[in-house]
């Protein structure tokens, strides 16, 4: 069949035609753009931030593209079907609201220097009482607000109305799913696996400067989605948990309503690598019981400090590097890197190292935007992030972002060129599913599949050795202490709950010349991992946070979440709490099974009363 110059002119200029019916909501998107920049000039003006404003106003939007591709998404099917009265009202209204709530924002940024977020959705539950407060104090900036509304409504409906006309429902057709692609683009923000979070808007260390960023509505949607997240726990009084929490710790407090002590070390002051090892945990690794796919972290056992039962606090990444750096047993429902109320103010090791006069990096394969990582730290005591956008390189090596040999030429090249104390964090990816590792770096398992995880975490294995050996033969590891922990087992589920909770044992290892060759066999958690390595690393702090350090304390036990149950393990076996019912069940030792229910309760509890609480940070 032979297509006519003719026959293909036509077609692209039906294309044209289709895609200018969509005019209005290229109109749309600039007037969002135009409300969101003008609200950030007026934020910066008012708070005096003079330094990064372009970066400010660019990732402000990045967040502006985001909200306009959400609403037009709602509204477009309006628009194709040519129900234009019903589209016109919604869309004039959609824009009214929004200029009155960035109005409404620009007046909560002023008072609490944060976009509206979950403080703003909790008012909302006191309507009464908060419409009554605003009607007392601000009547006159109320009333200005509904006439703006009213004016804003009135002057955009007339302005659609003719711009508005009445398109051929076969024609917007046409290119609607060119469109609607590019709507979901925006959505996201681009074709990467995260979902929009704070991460996509947290480019500073300075607070302030990310909030001028953010988007009001998406802050308040996001603080929607994740309030059904952020629970408060009442499972006996503050006292009483706080009390039990204290039993359990066995550590000196500084008062009975909260968990602050001090941690006073007695090992010299080092500097810090610490990598966060993808599905290190208990079924590959010889010395913990499974497989022997960690050849080489096994051959150097004598080398450090070894954790025989440490268990990860979850099941995820985000679960461990929660656990790790916070300290803090995980509440029942997602990680405090994605709850609201953790986003600043909130307790990380790298604020310890910090107050030290330490330099906090974070260092990842991938997308730290992933899981919203980025914008925990950024907001929590890191002072730079490298990810996969920031290796100087053009092509990834991995579905995920790039292997651990290039993350780790990575972070060598980044501590040879560190002049002040730091603690650098590392997050491995290869080992990470669909296990796509740069081949022939490592002698396959042979009885294993070769694109298998048993092979993967082989890679994982042998890299890090690679790394570790280099930094001993530089002399590196004279004043720096290097620790490997996993963020999770591997394939935990099991219909077995006692062979699920040992898959999630993971690997955690310190090596330093100061306490190399030392077992610990008691059980102990990702959250005392942190506060062990800053106890071995010469850190001195005073804490309000549920990890221990092994060198203070022997609490035995650790609290990990499956699904809808909280499990704690200790000596005498383990009980869960389901999240549901709030009941918990023991599967042994039937005598101290009260007991060990309510210190249980008292853990999930005194953990949530420092969550929220306005800081974790003690001062």
């Amino acid at each position: 069949m032979c297509i006519t110059k003719q026959a293909i002119t036509t077609t692209i200029q039906k294309i044209l035609q289709s895609l200018a019916s969509y005019k209005i909501f290229l109109k749309f998107y600039f007037l969002i753009i135009l409300i969101g920049s003008l609200s950030r000039t007026i934020l910066l003006l008012a708070t005096q931030t003079s330094s990064d404003i372009w970066l400010i106003l660019l990732y402000g939007i990045r967040m502006d593209t985001i909200v306009f591709s959400f609403l037009s998404i709602l509204l477009i099917l309006f628009y194709i079907f040519n129900m234009l009265k019903l589209f016109r009202f919604l869309i004039s209204f959609v824009v009214s609201l929004y200029v009155s709530f960035v109005i409404v924002s620009i007046l909560f940024f002023g008072k609490f220097m944060m976009q509206p977020n979950y403080m703003f959705v909790e008012y909302l539950t006191h309507i009464n009482e908060v419409f009554n407060t605003i009607f007392e104090l601000y009547t006159a900036a109320f009333f200005a607000l509904i006439v703006t509304f009213l004016l804003s409504l009135y002057f955009i409906s007339r302005y659609i109305h003719k711009e508005l006309s009445e398109e051929n429902i076969s024609t917007k057709l046409i290119t609607f799913p060119i469109v609607i692609v590019i709507l979901f683009l925006g959505l996201r923000s681009g074709i990467d696996a995260s979902t929009p979070n704070p991460s996509f808007y947290t480019f500073s260390n300075q607070p302030i400067k990310n909030e001028i960023a953010n988007n009001p509505l998406f802050s308040v949607l996001y603080a929607i989605h994740k309030q059904k997240d952020d629970e408060k726990y009442n499972f006996m009084s503050n006292t009483e948990s706080i009390k039990n929490s204290q039993r359990i710790m066995l550590e000196e407090f500084q008062d009975t309503q909260s968990l602050t002590r001090e941690l006073k070390s007695n090992f010299p002051q080092k500097n810090v690598i610490l990598v966060i090892l993808e599905s290190f945990g208990s079924g590959y690794t010889a010395h913990l019981g499974g497989k022997n796919a960690m050849q080489k972290l096994d051959s150097l056992q004598s080398e450090a400090l070894v954790f025989d039962n440490l268990y990860a606090s979850g099941s995820r990444t985000h679960w461990g590097i929660s656990a790790v750096l916070t300290s803090m047993n995980p509440p029942f429902n997602t990680s405090y890197l994605k709850l609201p109320n953790s986003q600043k103010e909130f307790y990380t090791i790298a604020r310890s190292f910090r107050k030290n006069g330490y330099e906090n990096i974070f260092m990842y394969g991938g997308d730290s935007s992933f899981d919203n990582m980025s914008g925990f730290l950024m907001g929590n005591g890191y002072d730079k992030i490298y990810d996969k956008f920031d290796f100087g390189l053009t092509v990834t090596d991995s579905t995920w972002g790039y292997s651990d040999e290039k993350l780790y030429d990575k972070v060598y090249t980044v501590v040879k060129e560190q002049t002040k104390p730091y603690f650098i964090t590392v997050m491995t990816l290869s080992s990470h599913e669909p296990f796509d590792y740069p081949q022939g770096r490592a002698n396959l398992i042979q009885k294993e599949p070769k694109n298998g995880f048993a092979n993967a975490i082989h890679y994982a294995d042998n890299e890090f050795y690679k790394f570790y050996s280099k930094l001993k033969s530089s002399g590196i590891l004279k004043n720096t202490i290097v620790a490997v922990v996993g963020d999770h087992g591997a394939g935990i589920a099991d219909k077995n709950t006692s062979k699920m909770i040992q898959k999630n044992k993971v690997v955690a290892m310190i090596f330093s010349d100061d306490i190399k060759n030392q077992r610990y066999k008691p059980i102990a958690s990702q959250i005392d991992f942190g506060i062990t390595l800053l106890d071995s690393s010469g850190i001195n702090d005073k804490l309000n946070c549920s990890g221990q350090s092994i060198f203070n304390a022997q609490r035995n036990n650790a609290l990990m979440i499956q699904n809808d149950q909280a499990y704690l393990i200790d000596k005498k076996g383990f009980i869960a709490i389901d999240k549901n019912s709030l009941k918990g069940t023991c599967y042994n030792d039937y005598k101290t099974c009260k007991v060990r229910i309510q210190n249980a309760l008292s853990t999930l509890q005194s953990a949530n009363i420092i969550y929220q609480s306005s800081s974790s940070v003690v001062k």
